[in-house]
């Protein structure tokens, strides 16, 4: 099985998960705190609090199913955030702000996004980060 997961985020050293919420207009769906322990990495904290939303996909491994989640899946993110454009932007202000796209299969599939979703992508302003695990 390959999977597919988007997130979209906002990290901050002076606020809070809870605050970023606020300011956003939507509530996260993982969020952390300054000096909590990350998962998976022992003996490290996170530096920063953080606000996430996401949409995940485990899938077949076919290279054109996995190219087209990454697609649906951005677009489910994006959808959720429709609305919030304005809080997204003041919160983003106060830190960084991204999307991620990560994709773990077994080989690479190609990875097409389409002009309107890119355009969509474009217009919150984030800086976009690709994770792609192969193997």
């Amino acid at each position: 099985m390959a999977r597919v997961t988007i997130w979209l985020f906002v990290e901050s050293a002076a606020i809070s998960a809870e605050e970023l919420s606020r300011i956003i207009g939507l509530p996260c769906d993982v969020s952390r705190q300054k000096g909590e322990p990350l998962t998976g990495r022992p003996g490290l904290t996170s530096k920063t609090n953080l606000w996430r939303i996401e949409a995940r996909r485990e899938i077949p491994e076919d290279p054109q199913e996995v190219c087209r989640q990454i697609g649906e899946a951005l677009r489910d993110v994006l959808n959720r955030i429709r609305g919030h454009e304005e809080g997204l932007a003041a919160a983003g202000k106060l830190g960084a702000s991204g999307v991620m796209i990560g994709v773990l299969a077994e080989g690479a599939p190609p990875i097409e996004i389409d002009a309107a979703l890119l355009r969509d992508l474009a217009a919150l302003n984030v800086d976009l980060q690709l994770d792609l695990v192969v193997g």
